[in-house]
């Protein structure tokens, strides 16, 4: 007996209905994509080689809305050809991984003026993420089911007098999905452009402040060497740069024609690109000139000759002298910084025993990652990104501490826990431990900019503390905003 396919999640096998054609009927449930929060049902027919043949919308009143046969045009009373389109896509979407999964092909008729995936690019082309029917996050409603917020101490006295640390954790959302799935030109034309990573609010736990408060700002600058005649031909090249590069791919090309090595093409448009910037005119050449042109040559014929020697060589060994390499420290890129805090928390009371238990949950399960499916053991095709971190410091009336650094959104990337805080075992009758130590540490998604440091900050990217929040502070001008400060 043949074993059935595996259908895509959420379809099953179901009798066809009598008013259609003859053949093997599959259904599932999709959201309305023209009615917000309503729900349709789609319903498929395949022939006995899992081609789509046929497929219906029905509403929850079991109402045809929209129904397309392989060859002939939709069906849609009172529909827009927008609406037509969203329904298309959608079907198009769903009875592709139907059809797939069963050896077919599915329905690629479509209509006029649709822009919509087809049969032919939807297994290939990357899905928008909007669209994908798988998820991640389905244990996050365990930190959302904790109490709101957790505090240590349990009667600490947080946003009324006491200075704290707080720590709230949110859904992660690629902030830099438009690189993949936004418009090519525009990112060519205006640079790539980045969201806030905080999707939903989870839950928040509250600490005391730190007996330690470090942060350190660092940018990452190398030597960089440019030697006279590297930076004389860069500046030929700046300015003549298609001349150059066809002449040189036209010297390459005839190098290989002729099966020559790919050095004297080269050495060939070094001479060429130094003739027409006037540097070979025995008018303009200096002495200086004629022995770094004669070290850098003399090198490249050599090469062509299979002996390895550097300019640098020629001229220290021939002269005791070397070029100039013009040695600057330039600057390469910004860097991201890094948090460490520890805490030692001994519980005083069965309610404070559970918060504390509670604090060491919501780090550790917060910063795991993801599968797809909700039950442990269970596969996962792909695993999604971890939970990530907004850490504040509050003081009286939860407003925020003007004196000390700023911190913007982090991943917790390294988290352990020593149960044993004295170096040996003790704990409550319940086997509770008397005394834990608890070291976090953090490193931010993103580098800091001179742009942070200002109240006025880009559409979208002001935190606001609640789902789909920024992650951006307004920084007034008496505050230490991301800078080093240290206690």
């Amino acid at each position: 007996m043949a074993t059935p396919p595996t259908l895509p999640s959420g379809w099953k096998q179901i009798p066809p209905q009598t008013n259609s054609k003859v053949g093997i009927a599959y259904t599932t449930t999709v959201p309305d994509p023209n009615n917000p929060g309503e729900n349709l049902t789609l319903y498929a027919i395949t022939d006995k080689q899992g081609n789509i043949t046929e497929y219906t919308y029905y509403d929850s009143d079991k109402k045809p809305v929209f129904n397309k046969t392989q060859n002939g045009d939709p069906q849609a009373p009172g529909l827009s050809v927008e609406d037509q389109n969203k329904l298309i896509t959608l079907a198009t979407t769903q009875t592709t991984a139907l059809a797939t999964s069963l050896g077919g092909t599915p329905n690629t008729k479509t209509i006029p003026g649709y822009t919509g995936p087809t049969a032919g690019n939807i297994l290939f082309d990357l899905p928008d993420p909007d669209d994908l029917p798988f998820k991640f996050g389905d244990v996050d409603d365990v930190i959302e089911k904790m109490k709101n917020p957790l505090n240590y101490p349990e009667d600490a006295l947080y946003n009324k007098t006491q200075d704290h640390l707080s720590i709230a954790q949110y859904r992660y959302t690629p902030p830099r999905s438009n690189d993949i799935f936004g418009d090519a030109l525009n990112t060519l034309q205006n640079g790539s452009k980045r969201i806030s990573p905080l999707k939903k609010l989870l839950g928040m736990v509250n600490l005391p402040m730190p007996n330690n408060i470090t942060d350190s700002n660092n940018v990452s600058w190398g030597d960089d060497n440019m030697n006279n005649l590297s930076a004389a031909l860069t500046s030929y090249v700046a300015k003549n740069a298609v001349l150059t590069g066809v002449g040189a791919l036209a010297l390459n090309a005839g190098a290989g024609a002729a099966g020559v090595g790919g050095g004297a093409a080269q050495t060939a448009s070094l001479i060429a690109a130094l003739t027409n910037m006037g540097a070979l005119d025995p008018n303009n050449t200096t002495p200086e000139m004629k022995t770094l042109l004669g070290g850098s040559i003399n090198s490249r014929i050599l090469s062509m000759l299979g002996v390895s020697v550097s300019p640098e060589s020629i001229l220290a060994r021939g002269y005791g002298i070397v070029p100039n390499s013009n040695l600057e420290l330039l600057f390469n890129a910004p860097t991201l910084r890094e948090f460490t805090f520890q805490y030692r928390m001994s519980p005083r009371s069965n309610s404070e025993a559970k918060i504390v238990n509670n604090i060491i949950r919501f780090f550790k399960q917060g910063m795991a990652a993801k599968k797809q499916n909700g039950r442990s053991g269970a596969q996962s095709y792909f695993l999604g990104t971890p939970n990530v971190f907004q850490l504040q410091y509050k003081t009286t009336g939860g407003k925020t501490i003007k004196g000390v650094n700023r911190i913007k959104t982090c991943a917790l990337t390294g988290f352990a826990m020593n149960y044993a805080a004295d170096g040996n075992w003790a704990a409550y009758d319940d086997g509770q431990p008397v005394s834990v130590i608890m070291n976090m540490s953090f490193k931010e998604l993103e580098p800091v900019y001179d742009t942070d440091y200002q109240e006025n900050i880009f559409d979208g990217r002001t935190f606001t503390g609640k789902d789909d929040s920024g992650d951006l502070y307004p920084i007034t001008p008496d505050e230490v905003g991301y800078w080093f400060f240290s206690i």
